[in-house]
């Protein structure tokens, strides 16, 4: 079956099938070996540069290009993972470049990079091969040859459906927006910023721009090719902390610039904002007009010229996300502008089941705690301020609601909450400041505990201020924790927490989700999660024998310059699943440098005291052999007689790399995790999220208004291509979901309506919320589907949250180890 039938109750996406044969042409300048010579003595110079030692910034080069011709521009020069090959150096465009812009943007290029003027890029370039590429030809060579072409023709398809978008407005709640190009390929509605000012005399408080991220890719399965949308709020930030790229605009028509920026640093001599990696200088090399200033306050900039890119922190006057009524008129606005029916998701029948939330029932708390692997558990609340361990006994008495039991609670005398959970107070006020001062744990008298019990820590912190940032007690404190086997989790005592309740008034909920995200770390589970796995609730699927379920993350983890290598970070979650749900489901972690499954608790403690990855993993040839040989002696340590279904995201660190059998594109033939050993009952399924999936829009219109999208709920809807299915698991986000009419306002207007009061404007408006499952590998015991529901079941059922996760348990759990590590650095990129 390849297609789906339209009905409706199929779910839409922002994804339209194209025919090659609508795209044309390309110039491509073939660089001869005296160029790649050159290239290669520049990318060599850079590297022994002890300031740099990194290649040189080619993307600056193509940038300004593309500002100086107002087309694409591609350089490309990579490496094949499994055959080994190289390509050949190439430039591709559109149309040919004028001879004199190229010569000059590659001498200034060369130049600066060289901090010299005796380069010979400026004058090679104008002497390469240059010839026109069909490329229909390329995708038709590509799929008779059962590959993939080469990923610039995605990119420059991409920006021709974009291009197409971008010559007429589009109709969004009867205004006519106008979308226009960037150096990216996306499209931005610049000409419609959302501002937001305050104050007397009126001074600017929020900017931000709706725009669209543009794709051309394959799916699993088929040999055509897609063109997918992202809808974006990119939002100014109020300084340039952490913001590395500004949008320009130069004129009405040209593409919006997209340019590396750098924000003002007076210790390292750069009192203002600059552009970065020379793209500036390489513009006006070409003799075109220089761009404009980057102002020091980027709220007080002129919009319509120059808006930072970056992730704003603390309240802003206006939310993250476009809305569901946004995603699904563009929907609709694009098949029409493009006469092109977006990709449709059929109803498969499949449900992901009911979802049970709140705290662990106290009858069941025992129970999980022998899960977990030890006799007993001891909560130990590290305090300095009495509130904080008011708010702490508060969260705890949901488990032991008996008043009498929390009047005797003094601290270092433990207070049973069940005959296996107790709790100790210490009030330690030298070790929960911040500062690098030296933390004793070793004389703390509640963490003494006796033979089978554990210790998990529930410890006071606050927000650090700018001078603490450098001595923020949180990861000293886990790491030091972790040395004892202890896990812990944080209480933020500046935390404005309401009244304390029982059973009347609003609850104090960073503390009870905190409580919650402690028994996660110490691997306390009910039996939410083996009941959603065993019942047979849709399908008539459901768990009938024992099972592995492994989620695997990988992740590059680059630190600031200075401060240490580039590492591979590796994490394994295994959770043992019988068919009895009210057996012990143990979770494990794999530890490489025991090279052994732990308990999670003690593995997750283990890592809080290890470098966060691998140095020694790189992203080259050799270095992704090793990380597959890493990855297949950890699976190769759990039980045969068991079957392992492996949940990977494919676009998590180097995972496609790594493995082409991850890839949407692959044909069947592409390598996968477990290839280095022969395991008789081996599934992997991929899941990918957030922009990495293709994005829902609706399943139809509400009847009540022809502009806003009928909305799913938790079932799994599949599509069929030539040789294989792909499910997306779809669902009003949470807050979308609740009891205010207030969380609803994205489905009834967008951020341009003019009566929108700011006090909605300043809340996060939420699209559809995806799962996108696939099966590169069914092993014997489960079908696609039968895997596609229990993928579900996993994401819809979390161990200690009261919504779903983006990730089945398993994977979730071994991300969040990740994110909890003294070392984790949270990555930048679209404010979204």
């Amino acid at each position: 079956m390849t297609g789906s039938t339209k009905t409706t109750n199929d779910l839409s996406t922002l994804a339209y099938r194209i025919e090659p044969s609508s795209l044309g042409a390309v110039t491509v300048y073939e660089l001869d070996e005296r160029f790649q010579s050159e290239w290669q003595n520049l990318e060599s110079r850079v590297r022994r540069d002890p300031d740099s030692r990194q290649a040189p910034p080619y993307s600056a080069l193509a940038d300004a290009l593309v500002a100086v011709t107002s087309q694409p521009v591609k350089l490309f020069r990579y490496t094949g993972i499994e055959a080994g090959d190289r390509t050949k150096e190439l430039l591709i465009t559109t149309r040919p470049i004028d001879p004199g812009i190229l010569e000059n943007a590659f001498s200034a290029f060369e130049s600066r990079v060289r901090k010299d003027d005796a380069g010979k890029l400026g004058r090679l370039i104008t002497e390469a091969s240059v010839h026109e590429v069909e490329l229909p030809a390329i995708i038709d060579a590509a799929r008779q040859g059962g590959g993939d072409a080469p990923r610039w023709v995605n990119d420059v398809a991409a920006w021709s459906y974009a291009a197409q978008l971008a010559s007429a407005p589009l109709n969004i709640d009867g205004k006519a927006v106008r979308f226009r190009l960037d150096t990216n390929g996306d499209l931005l509605a610049w000409d419609r910023p959302i501002l937001v000012d305050t104050g007397r005399p009126p001074r600017r408080s929020g900017i931000a721009t709706i725009y669209l991220e543009t794709r051309v890719q394959r799916m699993r399965g088929s040999a055509d090719l897609w063109f997918t949308l992202q809808p974006h709020v990119a939002r100014v930030p109020r300084g340039w902390f952490k913001a590395r790229h500004a949008w320009v605009a130069r004129d009405e028509d040209s593409p919006i610039l997209c340019l590396p920026v750098d924000g003002p640093w007076e210790a390292r001599g750069r009192p203002d904002p600059s552009y970065r990696h020379h793209t500036a200088a390489i513009v006006q090399a070409c003799q075109i007009e220089e761009l404009p200033t980057p102002p020091q306050d980027p709220l007080q900039g002129d919009p319509d010229v120059f808006r930072l890119k970056g992730k704003p922190s603390g309240a802003y006057p206006i939310g993250k996300a476009v809305g569901v009524r946004f995603a699904f008129q563009i929907r609709q606005q694009v098949e029409t502008a493009l006469g092109l029916e977006a990709l449709r998701f059929a109803r498969s029948g499949l449900s992901a089941g009911p979802q049970v939330t709140g705290r662990i029932a106290t009858a069941d708390l025992d129970t999980a705690v022998l899960a977990s692997g030890v006799d007993s558990i001891r909560i130990v609340g590290l305090y300095s301020d009495l509130p904080t361990r008011g708010r702490m006994i508060n969260a705890l008495r949901q488990y032991a609601p008996i008043e009498t039991v929390w009047g005797a609670a003094k601290d270092l005398v433990p207070t049973a909450l069940t005959p296996r959970v107790d709790v100790v107070f210490e009030h330690t006020p030298d070790l929960v400041r911040h500062g690098d001062h030296s933390r004793d744990l070793g004389g703390l008298k509640s963490l003494k505990t006796s033979p089978g019990q554990a210790a998990i820590a529930l410890v006071e912190t606050t927000y650090p201020s700018q001078a603490e940032k450098n001595v923020d007690a949180k990861p000293r404190l886990r790491r030091a924790l972790g040395e004892l086997g202890i896990v812990s989790q944080f209480i933020d005592a500046d935390f404005e927490a309401p009244s304390p309740t029982d059973n009347a008034g609003e609850p104090d909920h960073q503390s009870i989700a905190a409580v919650r995200d402690l028994f996660r770390a110490a691997a306390v589970m009910d039996r939410r999660v083996p009941n959603s796995l065993t019942q047979k609730k849709s399908g008539n699927i459901a768990l009938t024998d024992p099972a592995i379920f492994v989620g695997l993350h990988l992740r590059k983890h680059t630190p600031p310059k200075g401060k240490g290598k580039p590492a591979m970070i590796i994490r394994l979650v295994a959770l043992f699943a019988s068919d009895d749900p009210d057996a012990p489901w143990p979770l494990r972690m794999y530890d490489p440098q025991v090279g052994a499954w732990l308990l999670y608790r003690e593995g997750l403690a283990r890592y809080f005291t290890q470098p966060i990855g691998d140095e020694s993993i790189t992203g080259s040839y050799d270095g992704l052999d090793a990380l597959r040989t890493k990855i297949d002696t950890a699976l190769k340590q759990l039980p045969y007689d068991h079957p392992i279904v492996l949940f990977i995201d494919p676009h998590a660190g180097p995972a496609e790399n790594t493995w082409r059998g991850l890839k949407r594109t692959d044909d069947g033939s592409g390598w996968l995790p477990g290839r280095g050993f022969e395991h008789p009952d081996l599934s992997i399924v991929t899941v990918r999220t957030s922009v990495n999936a293709l994005r829902p829009t609706d399943r139809g219109t509400s009847p009540r208004d022809p502009a806003q999208p009928a909305l799913p709920g938790q079932e799994l809807y599949v599509h069929h291509e030539a040789t294989a299915a792909t499910w997306i698991l779809a669902q009003k986000s949470r807050a979308f979901r609740g009891s205010s009419p207030n969380s609803r306002i994205g489905a009834a207007k967008t951020r341009w309506a003019d009566d929108l009061p700011k006090a909605r404007m300043k809340e996060d408006w939420h699209l559809l919320n995806a799962v996108e499952i696939a099966v590169p590998k069914a092993g014997a015991s489960f079908l696609p589907d039968q895997l596609a529901v229990l993928t579900a079941r996993l994401c819809h059922q979390s161990v200690s949250w009261d919504d779903r996760t983006r990730h089945p348990v398993p994977l979730h759990l071994a991300m969040s180890a990740v994110k909890d590590h003294p070392r984790f650095i949270p990555e930048t990129g679209a404010d979204d």
